[in-house]
């Protein structure tokens, strides 16, 4: 068996088969060593963006969130302010009509005579 070997190693066919496999198989390693250096490098850079993203967002959402409770808030005064007007618009239309002269003769002419 170990003669066997012997002329196996010895053999140049065999040995430049196994030269070749050995260097397909570093080339191989190789590529493939730089690939994963490469997608770990990639997978750094989107992580940080990702961070920044949602940092972005994060503030995004905070600022929605304001407006959200100053549109409820503008929303709710506006209808006691409504509130109010309407009471007001009854209060004209419930008070009754006057059927004299706003002003006497007096008045008017005091009135006239400003400039």
């Amino acid at each position: 068996m170990l003669k066997a070997l012997g002329t196996l190693l010895l053999d140049p066919v065999a040995l430049l088969l196994v030269l070749v496999a050995a260097a397909g198989g570093a080339l191989w390693g190789r590529h493939s060593g730089e690939a994963a250096a490469t997608a770990r490098c990639e997978a750094g850079a989107l992580r940080a963006q990702l961070a920044t993203v949602t940092a972005a967002r994060n503030t995004l959402q905070a600022r929605l969130d304001t407006l959200a409770t100053l549109a409820a808030s503008d929303a709710a005064r506006a209808a006691e302010a409504a509130k109010v007007d309407n009471a007001n618009a009854q209060a004209v239309h419930a008070t009754p009509q006057n059927p004299r002269a706003c002003l006497d003769a007096d008045a008017a002419r005091r009135l006239r005579s400003i400039r």
